[in-house]
């Protein structure tokens, strides 16, 4: 999806691309003498012989001689048609749409599909017997949509235990974990069982205090809150014992208001992002260590309880030694937080995950050596050594690339730039949110340039909320009572009706500046 903004920020950078290309070709390129390997030497050696061997030759031929000369110096080239064709695509973009909006995958699947005809053909007259398999292919479509209609779409054979499997996923949904109860973790056992270990240090304490805040919904006030001990009591952990799940799935509005999903476990895909709350970077990141399901009891009556999950993480620190942005080309680069450091353990909402995060490790830089007074478990729940630095991959996909740079139809962002003065205000919307009827901007068609139709489900047109999830969702994963005019949300702003402003390429390159510092500006 593209808008006026995108396009034309799409012309200024493919003209400093072609600045920077020629810059490299004209002034780095001289200062080194390239040459083609010996390998790909003998192998383009190899095809010219085999090409000369096929070409039927008038006369008789002669041997070809052995090529015996060193290999030709190959350099950059700019003379292609790839290059060539970059100052097209926005315009190509104006007239035909997205380039992901088209391609050739249609027509070759159908060849495929054409050919596995033909295996099942006895090779002779074989027009008529595939004419004959995709009719009957077509009749058997044509049956099933219509036993489809009228069960109502329901899938009557191999249902998906629901004990097993996760929860139901409703367009408001901004995660989902297993409801099996498949392991339970007993709270003092554990302490008790890694005495002296950093990441379990007052695990306890450091729970209630999470789950206090959550409770008196004063988990995003700016201070921290200091609980007293008093206060840890008025909350009860149903049977001391945390419910442990090894897996849970993120869901997320992307930039082109499409649904998208990260699964997040322990092992693997343990990174997370969520909201900062330093105004140097957009985002603060972390480890999964554990995701838990509490049940709770809170309050004077304590009659009811209230189910909660939870996050064990370990948070990664940006390197404040390292320049990096859209300005200086570099990615960011984290380091895990020393276990010895207040604060290198905590607790997260699961409904304050923003999105599964790509980190890259730090090749160059080794292993983490782990000290002897280390415990394992506060190293890492797999008993294996950890990269010294990791690297922010923002560009792992178009949605992940949009949230670094703005300008997502599908984003709402939490954070405003005044331009005036150059300076960032947080904002964080708390409540519900602000029911508003939806425009053709906030769906992504005033302004906007898309030849796909938008697979949304009805209703899910979605925003983010107070925590930095991107989905209209409720954070228990439960059903909502929310009336059905509440679907609708806005996408980008609540800016009503109003029509996309045109941006113009010197108030872009001025609005730049007041955006490098916070690493949203145009790559």
């Amino acid at each position: 999806m593209h808008t006026s903004y995108t396009i034309t920020s799409l012309r200024s950078q493919t003209k400093e691309l072609g600045r920077l290309l020629r810059l490299y070709a004209n002034r780095l390129c001289p200062k080194y003498g390239t040459k083609p390997l010996p390998g790909e030497a003998a192998a383009a050696y190899r095809r010219k012989a085999a090409s000369t061997k096929k070409t039927p030759a008038t006369s008789q031929p002669r041997k070809a001689p052995l090529n015996t000369s060193a290999p030709k110096g190959s350099g950059f080239n700019l003379q292609t048609y790839k290059i060539h064709a970059l100052g097209d695509y926005a315009d190509h973009i104006e007239q035909f749409g997205p380039t992901d909006c088209f391609s050739t995958q249609q027509g070759e699947l159908e060849h495929r599909r054409v050919k596995r005809f033909y295996k099942r053909t006895n090779k002779t007259r074989f027009e008529r017997q595939i004419a004959k398999h995709e009719r009957m292919e077509r009749h058997y479509r044509k049956y099933i949509n219509t036993l489809r209609a009228k069960t109502g779409g329901r899938v009557t054979s191999k249902l998906r235990s629901s004990s097993g499997g996760t929860d139901t996923m409703l367009p408001r949904q901004h995660y989902s974990m297993a409801k099996k109860d498949r392991d339970h973790v007993d709270l003092y056992t554990l302490s008790n069982l890694h005495v002296g270990d950093p990441a379990l240090k007052d695990f306890v304490a450091k729970l209630k205090d999470h789950l206090l805040a959550r409770a008196l919904n004063k988990q995003y006030d700016p201070e921290p809150l200091a609980f007293t001990e008093d206060d840890r009591n008025e909350l009860y952990i149903a049977e001391d014992r945390l419910e442990q799940r090894y897996s849970m799935n993120v869901y997320h509005t992307t930039y082109d208001l499409r649904r998208g999903k990260d699964r997040v476990n322990m092992k693997n895909r343990s990174h997370v992002m969520t909201l900062s709350h330093d105004e140097t970077h957009p985002y603060a990141y972390a480890r999964v260590l554990g995701i838990f399901r509490v049940n709770v009891l809170h309050g004077p009556t304590m009659a009811d309880e209230v189910r909660m999950d939870v996050l064990w993480v370990r948070w990664l620190k940006l390197d404040d030694t390292y320049q990096a942005g859209w300005k200086t080309k570099r990615l960011y680069r984290l380091k895990l937080a020393s276990p010895l450091e207040d604060g290198a353990f905590g607790f997260l909402d699961p409904d304050d995950v923003v999105r599964g995060s790509h980190l890259i490790p730090g090749f160059k830089y080794g292993l983490r050596t782990r000290s002897p007074a280390t415990p394992a478990s506060a190293w890492d729940l797999k008993k294996e050594r950890d990269w010294e630095t990791y690297y922010v991959n923002q560009f792992v996909d178009r949605d992940m690339f949009m949230r670094y740079r703005g300008g997502g139809v599908g984003h709402k962002y939490m954070r405003e730039v005044e331009s005036k003065y150059g300076n960032m205000a947080r904002t964080r919307l708390h409540g519900k949110q602000v029911h508003q009827e939806p425009t053709a901007t906030q769906t992504g068609n005033e302004g906007a340039t898309s030849g796909c139709d938008s697979d949304n489900e009805p209703g899910s047109t979605q925003t983010t909320t107070a925590t930095g999830k991107d989905s209209a969702t409720d954070d228990s994963g439960e059903e909502s009572d929310h009336e059905e005019d509440e679907h609708h949300h806005t996408s980008e702003g609540g800016s009503g009706g109003d029509e996309e402003p045109e941006v113009d390429s010197d108030e872009l390159a001025s609005e730049n500046d007041d955006y490098e510092s916070y690493g949203l500006a145009d790559p």
